[in-house]
């Protein structure tokens, strides 16, 4: 809908003006408003990707770290 106001569609700017308590939204605003939405994970399993990453290979990464220490110590 922001970015039907956005692209200049009445109907939808009047939606989105129905919406807000404000009189007047600046194309900043609907700018600002579309980021926020497109920066938002659409799935909620996409929220823990990045600890899964991180647990996932820290113990890989810890091992290699380690026989890399014992390499360069003998």
């Amino acid at each position: 809908m922001v970015a039907a106001a956005l692209a200049g569609d009445a109907d939808a700017i009047q939606a989105v003006y129905a919406k807000t308590p404000v009189e007047r939204i600046s194309e900043s605003d609907l700018l600002t408003r579309q980021m926020f939405i497109e920066s938002r994970w659409e799935w909620p399993i996409a929220a823990h990707v990045q600890q899964l990453i991180l647990f996932g290979l820290l113990p890989p990464m810890t091992w290699v770290l380690a026989a890399v220490v014992e390499n360069l110590l003998y």
